[in-house]
């Protein structure tokens, strides 16, 4: 056993060992939060300049007037960035504003107004108004089904927002291939319509509940000094 000064030495280079160790250990902990922060940043940076770009794109096909379809499709990507943000009642203003752009110069029956309201259905969902999300999706529905019926005709054009053959009626071999893609849609849109009838059904049976409840209470507190009197109160708060 060595002498109380060895030991203390001792002591203190063990200390010092550990202390280094949990430098270490610090260092490690800090360096990982770093590269944490670093990402974070990066992905901050990276939304930033897609908000720039689609901010100046928007400006620019604004002021031109020439591009609606163009500002149509720059006004969906800026409603999915806020969507990204939890930015919901922004992403509603994004999306309606394109929508009315495509209700203006596309046909009744384009596929892409249905992709928009689906959208805004979602936007609507998500700000917990169940009611409009129902109505939008029920709109798109509309919008698939009058597309498969155009199909199943014969009747079917290309959207007058395509690249190529805008506006023309669609060859059998591009019928059968939009019918298949809408027919899709239109199931998918459908087992979406039942669960928001689902959510809106679960709140009106709250607000049901809520109502009955305040007129509970209401009908407690006009109580008077009869209880014939008090019927009467109570029978004429709770009379539509």
């Amino acid at each position: 056993k060595g002498t109380r000064l060895e030991d203390a030495d001792e002591e203190e280079c063990e200390s010092e060992r550990e202390g280094d160790d949990g430098a270490g250990d610090a260092n490690g902990a800090d360096g990982a939060d770093g590269e944490d922060e670093e990402e974070d940043d990066e992905d901050e940076t990276d939304m930033e300049l897609a908000w720039k770009m689609l901010e100046n794109a928007r400006v620019m096909f604004e002021e031109d007037g020439s591009a609606p379809l163009e500002l149509a499709d720059v006004l969906e990507n800026l409603g999915e960035l806020n969507t990204e943000q939890s930015q919901f009642e922004a992403a509603l203003t994004d999306y309606n504003a394109a929508l009315v752009l495509l209700e203006t110069h596309l046909d009744a029956t384009d596929r892409r107004l249905a992709s928009a309201l689906y959208s805004i259905s979602m936007a609507h969902q998500l700000l917990d108004a169940n009611d409009a999300a129902l109505a939008a999706n029920t709109r798109a529905i509309e919008i698939c089904e009058a597309r498969i019926a155009e199909c199943k005709a014969g009747t079917a054009c290309v959207s007058k927002g395509a690249s190529q053959n805008a506006g023309e009626q669609m060859s059998p071999e591009a019928t059968m291939r939009e019918l298949e893609q809408i027919m899709g849609v239109a199931a998918d849109l459908k087992e979406r319509q039942e669960e928001l009838k689902e959510l809106v059904s679960a709140d009106n049976s709250t607000r049901e509940a809520l109502k009955q409840a305040f007129m509970a209470i209401g009908g407690g507190a006009n109580a008077g000094p009869t209880s014939s009197a008090a019927a009467e109160e109570s029978a004429g708060f709770a009379a539509p």
